[in-house]
């Protein structure tokens, strides 16, 4: 649930609609009222943290942009580990003006004119691209050495998969970047590994393939 669906509000609100909402659920959810009940005092903490980041415009427009994000898995862990607020804020901005395009509005104007059950069909088609697949369920391959590695070929990978790639406590550091040329079925990703304990998820022939970035046991 995110913050706009525990505030009972949608993305277009106002600040003053996001305020009414918040104090109302905030009178039935007081920990004043609910002394003891632990679930009910939590979820008074979750409406305080989404009315603290909705009504402030600056981590509004962030959090805007971590949802917009959302379905594009490659960009998840970028987007909360390597960027600043005011990369995100460019990130946003730019996000808005693709998205206000005119190119943008005519595809989507054509796709409110397809047939409804159409339309339903691709809904379903997104819905199963968009299933989770936990890391720790798929097949994995461990590359230990990343001093030689120079391209890692996935064109012939058919199947939901993952890659480990360890790196020394030294180079996570010495915050050390390496570059490595990651080839798929249609396209060739130059990923510049930093820091570590992180996960990137790319899609291989309709199958995500997870890269996972963690640091080698002393």
């Amino acid at each position: 649930m995110n913050y706009y669906e525990l505030l009972e509000i949608d993305s277009e609100s106002t600040i003053r609609e996001i305020r009414h909402h918040y104090y109302q659920l905030a009178k039935q959810y007081h920990p004043d009222k609910h002394q003891g009940n632990l679930q009910k005092q939590e979820h008074f903490k979750r409406l305080s943290e989404a009315y603290s980041t909705l009504s402030n415009p600056k981590k509004r427009y962030i959090y805007d942009l971590q949802l917009s994000f959302r379905i594009m898995t490659p960009w998840r862990d970028l987007l909360n580990i390597e960027l600043s607020d005011e990369e995100l804020l460019i990130l946003y901005y730019y996000y808005q003006k693709i998205r206000n395009s005119t190119e943008i509005r005519f595809l989507e104007l054509t796709f409110q004119s397809l047939p409804t059950d159409i339309k339903q069909r691709i809904y379903t088609k997104i819905n199963e691209l968009r299933q989770p697949y936990p890391p720790e369920s798929l097949q994995c391959t461990t590359i230990t050495d990343l001093s030689h590695q120079k391209t890692i070929d996935c064109t012939g990978l058919r199947e939901p998969y993952r890659i480990q790639l360890r790196r020394p406590l030294t180079d996570v550091l010495r915050n050390h970047c390496k570059e490595i040329q990651l080839k798929l079925h249609h396209i060739t990703w130059s990923l510049f590994i930093t820091h570590s304990n992180y996960n990137l998820t790319f899609w291989n022939h309709r199958f995500p393939l997870v890269i996972s970035i963690e640091t080698l046991p002393e």
